[in-house]
């Protein structure tokens, strides 16, 4: 799942690229100054895939909440947890 900053940065694109040139994970990493999961994300077959079904399953679980709901908060209260502001 890419963030703003990466689709600014074009960073799957370069991945892509230095890929195909030949280059290691190791290589591509120090260039662009990313972690080896991002780029086994944009390069690893399932990858994405399995990242998708990971944050289906956290929400689903009431671990990870959608942006801009409520839904963290119940969760807090529901399990007696301290609220976070």
């Amino acid at each position: 799942m890419r963030n703003n900053k990466s689709i600014r940065r074009g960073l799957k694109e370069k991945i892509i690229a230095l890929a195909e040139q030949g280059w290691t994970y190791n290589m591509i990493k120090r260039r662009l100054n990313c972690s080896k999961s991002t780029i086994s994300y944009h390069l690893g077959d399932g990858q994405k895939d399995k990242a998708y079904a990971r944050v289906r399953k956290q929400r689903d679980k009431g671990v990870r909440y959608e942006p801009n709901s409520w839904q963290h908060i119940e969760n807090a209260k529901r399990n007696n947890l301290k609220q976070v502001a």
